[in-house]
């Protein structure tokens, strides 16, 4: 299995019912090249499941103990620099906190 980089959000909203996670989380490996009626409501799902799919990057959605909704998403180290340079070729990974 290839070595990943996992990036957890959480928000506090409202959250949603199991069967709307499920059906988002159904949604997002496998959505449309464009956007179609369906996928407009839900725009923002539409523009990261395309990232997702450009990148190689995977996302789960999990209710969470708030009663919003975590984000789980999965980055392939391959696309995780360990090095940031500025346009002087400069290291500035010091400068970058999680």
């Amino acid at each position: 299995m290839p070595r990943t980089l996992l990036i957890e959000v959480n928000d506090r909203g409202l959250g949603l019912s199991a069967e709307g996670l499920a059906d988002i989380n159904g949604r997002l490996p496998d959505v449309p090249t464009a956007p179609d009626t369906d996928t407009c409501q839900r725009m923002g799902l539409f523009v990261v499941g395309r990232i997702c799919a450009l990148y190689g990057f995977r996302v789960q959605l999990r209710p969470n103990e708030t009663g919003g909704v975590t984000a789980l998403v999965m980055l392939p180290t391959a696309a995780v620099s360990s090095r940031h340079l500025d346009a002087q070729g400069t290291d500035t990974w010091d400068s970058y906190t999680a």
